[in-house]
């Protein structure tokens, strides 16, 4: 089955980059994030598997529409939700930062929540654990937030 063809010619794109690729807006309620080349057509539509799962449980997420080609690329369409970057939240100022830990933590209680049937989602303990050992050495040794303390 052949793809729907779209440009982003012209498009903004929406916040940084991101590990598997780039999110531009290209209608007023439309967004399509842009995958590296190195990401697969599985991983591809897990993901967009994965936005659906997510929206049909009741998560706060965009609604992922199909899967299109961008050039050589692929992407996937979903709705324009009116949010910010993260990064550009908390570089406002350290208060937002703590925000965004602190309503990072209750959107995980949230999403730990949700009723999950075996085997339905991948385990990503491990890999989370992993990122956060990663991130850990980016902030200031000396913790900005009481959550970090």
């Amino acid at each position: 089955m052949a793809l729907r063809q779209i440009s982003i010619a012209g498009a903004p794109k929406i916040g940084g980059e991101g590990a598997h690729g780039e999110v531009y807006r290209i209608a007023e309620d439309t967004i399509v994030k842009v995958y590296r080349p190195t990401v697969s057509m599985e991983a591809i539509q897990r993901e967009k598997q994965l936005a659906r799962w997510a929206f049909v449980k009741g998560l706060p997420t965009a609604i992922s529409f199909d899967i299109v080609q961008v050039g050589e690329l692929y992407g996937v369409v979903y709705e324009m939700i009116n949010a910010r970057s993260a990064s550009d939240y908390i570089s406002e100022s350290d208060e937002n930062f703590e925000k965004f830990i602190t309503k990072s933590v209750e959107l995980m209680k949230r999403i730990h929540s949700v009723g999950v049937m075996p085997g339905e989602l991948s385990d990503m303990k491990e890999k989370t654990v992993g990122w956060i050992k990663i991130l850990k050495n980016t902030f200031p040794p000396k913790p900005v937030c009481s959550f970090l303390s």
